[in-house]
């Protein structure tokens, strides 16, 4: 096992974690910042749902703003904003997220809406077909675009079969179907405190935000959920898939899947995809001006992935390309310069991000949830600097294959032949 699974996460006496009534909180504090970052993580993102209500969750939190037991109507967009308080929803594959980031002096009138919007949102018909309807344009406003169409169609193809092909936002077909007894129904069911993680930044006192969690969060039912994680992905052979769109640029992405959050293999593995972004970017774009977008996507879930991407009026070349450096990728050779060289690249958007309390507070909700461990947001640049060339070498040969590519654009150009990159 690499070194980076044996450290120890060092004493931090301002981050703790305890549990309200049911909910698990993580809170930092920062005397002396007088912003306040929180984050209520609601787990199991995709395994809670089927594919005849896709996007419930996400319609049912996003309808929260439109109103709750407290504050109806347009009262609660209006008290929150009378805060200047930023409140978002993110629904994602492993979880949905709904965040505010707000000032100390606000933070509990901020959090008397935050809260309620979960535990009592009024879900009116109204306020369900207003979101519905704007979460059915953003589908068809994804279609519309070639690259919107390519990523979503790897990532379908890719996990064929598992719950990931599931997509939290739903489908036009799921959420058509959503009447407002079944999202109710689900916010009944679901919004439990044993699903529930929160996670605060800020220079709030620990008695404070537990009185706080107590009256509001703490008041849901326990529910029974236990965290599971998702199953293993069936690989699927390497494949091929042309999408016709009128566009002369050809959108290429192919999707390749790889370990477990729980594998010692996770963070070689985005090291390498890391590389490989950097080698693609160096061939395709710098080099030969072939795309002004070249790079290998990575997706940090519970079962990670990696892809390459380009953007190109010249598909023939750039595959070509891509498929040269795989080959370079996969035939090792990582020189102590190449993993210091990507340190360093590494090391300046982390720090940037941990500057912030809303990037701190991600930090340890990731560390908390991925590998069990919010103390592990801590060695985050250790564990990265514990990657080894060979560990390198092995999670390219290991994971990078089995490779499932998306063409989309004017297919007329384009040969099969040339997309053999695996």
């Amino acid at each position: 096992m690499p070194s980076s699974a044996l450290l120890i996460p060092p004493a931090d006496s301002s981050t703790f974690d305890y549990v309200v009534n049911g909910v698990h909180v993580i809170q930092r504090l920062t005397p002396g910042n007088d912003v306040v970052a929180a984050d209520l993580y609601l787990i199991g993102g995709v395994l809670e749902l089927t594919p005849d209500i896709a996007g419930v969750e996400d319609l049912a939190l996003r309808a929260g703003e439109y109103g709750s037991a407290r504050f109806p109507g347009g009262s609660s967009r209006g008290a929150m904003a009378r805060t200047g308080t930023f409140w978002d929803v993110t629904a994602a594959t492993d979880w949905s997220t709904v965040s505010m980031v707000t000032v100390q002096d606000e933070f509990d009138t901020a959090w008397a809406v935050f809260a309620d919007r979960v535990v009592h949102p009024t879900l009116d018909s109204a306020s369900i077909a207003v979101v519905r309807g704007r979460m059915i344009r953003e589908l068809r406003l994804r279609d519309i675009s070639p690259e919107d169409v390519a990523y979503s169609t790897a990532d379908s193809l890719t996990f064929l079969g598992h719950p990931y092909a599931l997509h939290p936002y739903g489908t036009e077909a799921s959420l058509a179907s959503l009447t407002p007894d079944i999202v109710r129904s689900y916010v009944r069911d679901h919004f439990v405190t044993s699903r529930m993680l929160l996670v605060v930044v800020g220079n709030v006192p620990r008695s404070q935000l537990e009185a706080l969690v107590r009256a509001s969060l703490g008041t849901l039912p326990p529910g029974r959920y236990v965290r599971a994680f998702p199953p293993d992905v069936r690989r699927r052979p390497t494949s091929t898939t042309l999408v016709a769109r009128r566009s002369a640029t050809n959108y290429i992405l192919g999707y390749y899947v790889g370990p477990p959050a729980t594998s010692r293999d996770y963070v070689a593995f985005r090291v390498a995809t890391e590389i490989l972004s950097s080698r693609l970017a160096s061939a395709v774009r710098a080099r030969s001006s072939l795309s002004y977008a070249a790079y290998a996507p990575y997706d940090d879930r519970a079962i990670a992935s990696g892809g390459l991407y380009a953007s190109t009026n010249a598909p023939k070349e750039v595959l070509s390309l891509m498929r040269g450096q795989l080959d370079s990728a996969k035939a090792g050779g990582y020189d102590w310069w190449a993993l210091t060289d990507f340190e360093k690249q590494f090391k300046g958007p982390y720090l940037l991000d941990n500057e912030t309390n809303e990037g701190q507070a991600s930090s340890l909700a990731r560390a908390e949830l991925l590998l069990g461990d919010y103390r592990k947001a801590a060695t985050e640049l250790q564990q990265i600097r514990s990657v080894s060339a060979s560990d390198v070498t092995r999670a390219m040969r290991t994971y990078v294959k089995d490779i499932q590519l998306v063409i989309v654009g004017d297919t007329t150009r384009i040969k099969r032949d040339w997309a053999k990159v695996d």
